[in-house]
Formats: C-alpha cells, structure tokens, sequence
C-alpha cells in the first residue's frame, strides 16, 4: 500500500491529516516529529500556558491518531531528503520511505549569536521553552525581552500577570511599525507602558553581562538593565537547513504553489517553513500566522488528493495582551492612508486602511464582534473588483 508522510508536528501537519482523512484519504500516515510531543498549539505558549504550564494544548488524543491510522514517530527529527529515491534519513539512523510527502518543519526562534551561554537565556518556540520560561516568571522576576513583536510582547503581558517585572528593549524607533504603522506603534508601545511593562525602543543592545548566568544588559547608549531572565524574541527562520542538496527551492523558506505543490513530484510543504505563491501579490510569500499554516495544510492535502484548490482566508492574526484582544487582517504596507473608529486610550478601536478607497487591512481591538462586519466589507470589495 502506498505511504504519506508528514514532517513536522505543527498546526499545518495536523490540519493537512484531518483533511486528509475527511475528504477521503484512506492510506497509512506516517508524522515524524523532532518534538516528543503530539501535534499542540503554539500561540498560547507565550499566552495561557506560559501561565499555567500544566494547561494542554494538544490537538487530539493519542486514541485519535490510532482511530485514523496515523503513526507517530516523535522525538526523531528528519536530517535529510534523498527526492530521488523517495527516502527520508532520520537523526536515529532510521530511514522512513514515502509516496507523497509534506514537509511542515516550521521555524526556529533566532538567536543572539553569543547570547544562548547564560543557563537563564531564553527563547520560545517549543512546549519545551514555554515551561522553562514559566518556572522561570515568579512574582518579583526581573526579566529582559529583546524584540518587540508579537511573542516578546505577548510574553511582557504575561509576564505583568504574573507579577513579574519586564522590561522590553527594541531597536527599531517604534515597536512593528512595518505592519502597524507609526500611528498605532507609538499605541502599542504606550499601551504596554502603561500596564506597567516597561518599554525602551529606539535601542539595541550591545553586551550581556555576566557569567554563567546573565545579570544585565548593557544598552548602545550606556543604559544598564538589571535582570534575573533573559528572553531573546528577535523572530524565527524557516527549518530548511536539513533539506540542502534534496534539489527543492529555497528562497526564505520551501518555494510552492499555493496548494503547496513543490517541484519535486511527490512533495509538498504548508506552515512556517513554506513560501507559497500568492496571486495577490504575484510572489512567493511566507506567512507565520496561525491561519496561514492551517490553511495551507489543507490545501495541501486537497491537492494530495487531486482535488480543487480552495482560495486561502485572506491573511489574518490574532495576538491576546493584558486581556484584550487584537485582530488583524491584510496588507497594510499597501494603504496610503488609515481611518479608526473608537478610542485607542481605551483599547477599544478598529482601523481600516485604505489604498486609495480600496481597504487593504484592519485591526480590530477589544471588539471581536466587530470582526464579520470588516470581514464584509473585504469581501464585498473583492467581489465588486473588476476581472
């Protein structure tokens, strides 16, 4: 009988094997992951779990995965791919063949270079790190984040509840103004500030300073912050090293059509670790965004089963800080202008942006009621685009 494998044990696996098995898939599946766990959700790693690390985030039960023929390799991570052979070469020394393949390795968070020798240095990517982190946050903990996206400051909210004591330090002027804008940056980090998180952008950091364990960081303009932890949230690089020489395209992660099909017969990648083709934007485009890698691990298995590809949602997230939620969807880099309606003092606002009088994103914030009427308001707008 023919064999599907799937590397990795995220999100983009685990909706790629349900759709599998719903829209008819009936050979074995085989999912090997470098993670001993089963497939969990990872947003609430810097959220509720890292709070309560004894809260479950698995997907399904393990009866689940034997109920729908689904054998898990865990703890066994795949070092290389011979596409030629249709063969997979595994740390263990265990090789694993296949017929089809998806490959959802995901990322890695990014590290300091230098910054991992303190045992009290962090990052948060894994289940594993979430728990190290949360024995870590005991009331009174000092603790330093570097970076200023969504995961250091989903950790500094966290951290606040806990009653530990963040201090974020940025070095671009104003915290993801890439995708917020100058406007609702400057918010976020005044918002933040005034929850009691202490923010510091405009800065990088030039030294760690300490021994075996790091005791402060020394600032480029001479600033010293004391710490007890140390939690380095610079962003994530695509799992792909181990795929050089497999003769796949790799360019910021897997090159794939947006169904995921690559140019390997036989292979597909979904999640993290792919760059799928958007005909929206006429390039490869990576997404490291919860719906993003479900989506694409659907389509994938769609098109594993020679089905029709489906039109991915349009591109969305959702971050949870200090009890609000923020809900985001679209493109603002392409807006000349934004229009927001509510009041940003509150945390209680939404924001459309405009290209022209076309809306090419919006943010929703304490108002997850208001996220069908913006939803609308795109789809009445692609519907009305002339082709």
């Amino acid at each position: 009988m023919s064999q599907t494998v799937v590397v990795g044990g995220g999100l983009a696996a685990q909706r790629f094997i349900e759709t599998y098995r719903r829209e008819g898939g009936e050979d074995p599946i085989t999912l090997i992951s470098a993670e001993q766990e089963r497939p969990y959700d990872r947003p609430p790693l810097s959220k509720a779990s890292l709070g309560d690390s004894s809260l479950s985030t698995h997907f399904r039960s393990e009866d689940w995965y034997r109920d729908n023929n689904v054998e898990l390799i865990l703890g066994d991570e795949a070092i290389s791919l011979d596409s030629d052979s249709k063969l997979l070469a595994l740390a263990s020394g265990r090789t694993q063949s296949y017929d089809r393949l998806l490959i959802a390795t995901g990322g890695q968070a990014r590290m300091i270079p230098g910054f991992d020798r303190f045992e009290n240095s962090h990052t948060l990517r894994n289940a594993d790190d979430s728990r190290r982190l949360s024995a870590a946050l005991q009331p009174g903990t000092k603790i330093a984040i570097i970076g200023a996206g969504f995961i250091g400051l989903e950790v500094a909210s966290t951290a606040v509840s806990l009653g530990a004591i963040p201090t974020v330090v940025e070095a671009e002027p104003i915290p993801l103004r890439g995708l917020l804008g100058e406007q609702l940056g400057e918010w976020l980090a005044d918002w933040h500030s005034n929850q009691g998180v202490e923010v510091i952008c405009g800065v990088g950091v030039s030294e760690v300073l300490g021994e075996g364990r790091a005791e402060a960081i020394q600032l480029a303009d001479g600033t010293r912050i004391e710490l007890d932890e140390l939690l380095v949230a610079v962003g994530a690089k695509p799992s792909v090293d181990w795929l050089d020489g497999s003769g796949l395209e790799i360019d910021g992660g897997i090159l794939c059509a947006a169904d995921g099909r690559t140019e390997i017969d036989g292979v597909w990648a979904a999640g993290d670790a792919a760059s799928p083709w958007s005909a929206t934007d006429n390039q490869h485009r990576r997404a490291e965004h919860w719906e993003a890698a479900a989506a694409q691990g659907r389509a994938a298995a769609r098109s594993v089963l020679g089905l029709d590809h489906k039109a991915g949602p349009l591109t969305s997230f959702w971050s949870d800080m200090h009890g609000v939620r923020l809900q985001h969807f679209g493109h603002p880099g392409e807006a000349d202008r934004i229009a927001i309606d509510g009041d940003l003092q509150s945390s209680d606002f939404e924001a459309i942006w405009y290209s022209g009088e076309t809306p090419v994103a919006a943010l929703a914030v304490g108002r997850p009621r208001s996220l069908p009427k913006l939803r609308k308001l795109f789809t009445e707008t692609a519907t009305n685009t002339p082709t």
